[in-house]
């Protein structure tokens, strides 16, 4: 049996739109995997919108496809808070 993780980030300051063409082209090149995407507005504590994202699916496939989440971030200089996990 498959064991299905979740792995996922916080980006900060962004609204998801801006995000839609780089999640469009990690959803197909990790078709394997689901990716997911949560918007939230900005709060007292925060300085802007943020959005949750990651991906869930078998551990391995999941680990791929977070590590290119991290690379495209970091690319595109987007800041993101510390990685969250769920399985």
């Amino acid at each position: 049996m498959l064991c299905s993780i979740e792995r996922s980030v916080r980006v900060r300051n962004v609204p998801e739109s801006e995000l839609l063409d780089m999640l469009k082209d990690l959803s197909i090149r990790h078709s394997d995997a689901n990716l997911f995407s949560l918007p939230r507005m900005a709060d007292h504590n925060s300085a802007g919108p943020s959005v949750e994202v990651g991906f869930r699916g078998p551990d391995a496939i999941v680990d791929d496809a977070f590590a290119d989440l991290i690379k495209q971030l970091e690319t595109f200089e987007f800041q993101y808070e510390p990685e969250r996990l769920a399985s």
